[in-house]
């Protein structure tokens, strides 16, 4: 069964540039996006998501940073492990 998908994102990003030349750029920002997508869900707990999101807040290298795009996508392949117990 094919089923959509709609996300509501927020967290933390930070940059790692690897050298004391890009001390002086920004390397953190909060995060936040909507995303859009489809999941594969078939009869077993199997799950194949693909989406496409867009993050409000970017940057530009100046005033925040550059690395940040506005657009991402994203898959993901999950297997939901479930506890159950007999009577």
């Amino acid at each position: 069964m094919i089923q959509p998908v709609v996300k509501a994102n927020v967290g933390y990003f930070a940059a790692n540039y690897g050298s004391p030349l890009f001390d002086d750029l920004p390397r953190t920002s909060l995060l936040a996006s909507p995303e859009f997508g489809l999941c594969y869900c078939p009869n077993f707990p199997l799950k194949i998501n693909a989406s496409v999101g867009y993050n409000l807040i970017t940057g530009n290298g100046l005033s925040g940073p550059g690395t940040l795009y506005p657009v991402f996508v994203q898959t993901s392949i999950s297997w939901t492990i479930v506890k159950t117990t007999k009577n």
